[in-house]
């Protein structure tokens, strides 16, 4: 029988997950609406005389309302007019926003310039195809279009993000895919936690606006001593009796632990296999003080995105049992003394919920 239940504030991604960028004008003055609206759409008038249903749309409909929107726009403007060409692109660029983007696919839309400009991601609430009609508020002009609903995730600076990334956001297309490379900054600012393919990532929030290096080397050979006890583990590989968790801790270990300021600072751990989502589970057991038998009788789950299957109910727990194996000799006792060191000095804590699964006798 279980005897806890682990419940961690980390998403499971669909394989075909995908981010996408939106830039619905030619300036931002209408990516605010967006946000206040929890509505993605792009600047084009007359899309109301159509039908709620994009499928029923025709190409030649469609071009029509593009061309007369840019005759409409560009008459007395000081903007540099969009060339006819931009026509082909712009019918492109609602078809993937309003038909291809799927249901908990991710939406980048920039709010302002600058790396101090705030970026606001989201997730698609509805099915492609499933459109919502919005009024929308330019200045004087108020004009009715269709758009697809978001739930928002987190607002962010872009000094967050790479060079790569806000590239990326600071390209003037309307719509389009974030590449495969830059995906991961996205998931990190919107979810923390995530999981994708084999790739697992794990993030540690603390208080501290600053990590004293006593903060850095307790946090590291916590993390450490984990890895290189999973490693064995799973390589059916026997430790040293007398190695305890601080000769572990600076042994070699194949993971990476970042140490990232968003003020306040947080610890992200990355690995290829389950060990993230395992050390997410297991730091606040060691926290807490709480016996080695829970890493090898708790329960976990996580979060699955857009139908996603919740793998973590079965790797988790097994690589924890894994895990388990290899915290005797003393090592679990001390991994907790260390563990609550890191909680109180570098105040990191993890996102995972713990809930007893015993239930009480009358």
């Amino acid at each position: 029988m279980s005897d806890l239940e682990i419940k961690l504030d980390a998403y499971v991604l669909p394989d075909d997950h995908r981010v996408f960028k939106l830039f619905p004008g030619r300036t931002y003055r209408l990516n605010k609406e967006i946000v206040e609206r929890k509505t993605a759409f792009l600047d084009i008038r007359g899309l109301d005389e159509l039908s709620g249903d994009p499928a029923e749309w025709s190409a030649d409909d469609l071009r029509r309302i593009i061309t007369a929107d840019r005759v409409l726009q560009s008459s007395g403007s000081k903007i540099k007019k969009r060339p006819v060409s931009q026509d082909t692109k712009r019918l492109r660029f609602l078809r993937n926003l309003l038909m291809v983007a799927k249901e908990g696919d991710l939406i980048v839309v920039p709010l302002g310039k600058g790396l101090d400009g705030e970026v606001a991601i989201g997730e698609f609430s509805t099915a492609p195809g499933v459109i919502k009609k919005v009024t929308v508020e330019d200045g004087e002009n108020h004009y009715d279009t269709w758009g697809r609903e978001i739930t928002w995730k987190r607002t962010v600076t872009r000094r967050r993000f790479s060079n790569t990334l806000n590239k990326s956001l600071h390209a003037p297309t309307a719509f389009h895919l974030i590449e495969a490379l830059s995906r991961e900054e996205v998931y990190l600012a919107a979810y923390g936690s995530f999981t994708y393919d084999d790739i697992y990532v794990a993030s540690f929030p603390s208080e501290k606006e600053k990590f004293t290096t006593t903060d850095q080397a307790t946090i590291g050979i916590w993390f450490n001593s984990l890895a290189i006890i999973h490693e064995a583990g799973i390589t059916n590989s026997p430790l040293n009796k007398g190695d305890g968790i601080f000769e572990l801790g600076i042994d070699e270990a194949d993971v990476e632990l970042e140490l990232i300021r968003n003020s306040p600072w947080t610890a992200v751990l990355r690995t290829v296999g389950p060990l993230a989502f395992s050390a997410l589970a297991i730091y606040p057991l060691a926290v807490e003080g709480k016996p080695l038998s829970h890493l090898k009788n708790a329960t976990v789950s996580a979060k699955p995105v857009a139908g996603a299957i919740d793998k973590c109910a079965v790797v988790i727990p097994t690589d924890m049992q894994e895990i388990a194996k290899g915290y005797g000799h003393g090592r679990w006792d001390a991994s907790c003394r260390l563990g609550k060191k890191v909680s109180t000095g570098a105040t990191l804590r993890s996102t995972a919920h713990l809930k007893s699964a015993r239930k009480k006798v009358k």
